[in-house]
């Protein structure tokens, strides 16, 4: 099995496993035994523990596949700071309203969280066109792509980009590459 599809299947797992956690701090924090005596915050301390287990996991998971630049690494700060304000508000709501509705309601949130940091990461983790051609170029793979969206047009039998409907000449596909390519170099 490739790396590819063993992270797959662990990114499909992780929710799955995030809740069995909650589930299991929910029991020890909510019951007598012999490591733990319920505590009367045992709710945050188990949405806490979730959350940070999404987190790293995620973390940890992708952080090779992910090229770290400084303004990912501050995005990704942010959406971590925002779900841990957002656990604390349905924390606030769950705690402060004992209205079923309102629990109900918190706890939904409770399990949009991780589903929220998931989407958010993957926006802000997700390789953008010149990253994607460097990849492959260091890869020693020619690169063709679209002058107008950056789509590989790698393998295609005709000039005209799939992704956005545009028709070239072949000559103006490579007339293309090159320009890039010295764009590249003088913005270096």
């Amino acid at each position: 099995m490739s790396k590819l599809i063993t992270k797959i299947i662990l990114t499909v797992l992780m929710i799955p496993i995030s809740n069995s956690l909650g589930a299991l701090l929910g029991y020890l924090f909510s019951t007598n035994t012999i490591y733990f005596r319920p505590q009367n915050n045992s709710t945050w301390i188990i949405m806490l523990g979730k959350y940070i287990f999404v987190v790293a996991y995620w973390v940890l998971l992708w952080r090779t596949s992910i090229r770290w630049t400084a303004r990912r690494v501050r995005l990704t700060m942010v959406i971590f700071t925002a779900i841990l304000l957002i656990g604390a508000l349905g924390f606030w709501v769950f705690r402060a309203f004992p209205i079923q509705a309102v629990r109900f309601a918190a706890y939904t949130l409770d399990q949009m969280i991780p589903i929220t940091w998931l989407l958010a990461t993957t926006l802000i983790w997700r390789e953008t066109d010149v990253e994607r051609i460097d990849r492959l170029s260091q890869s020693g793979t020619d690169v063709i792509s679209c002058p107008t969206c950056g789509y590989s047009m790698n393998g295609l039998e005709t000039a005209r980009c799939p992704e956005c409907g545009a028709q070239f000449t072949i000559d103006a596909l490579v007339k293309a590459q090159h320009r890039h390519e010295q764009e590249e170099l003088s913005q270096a």
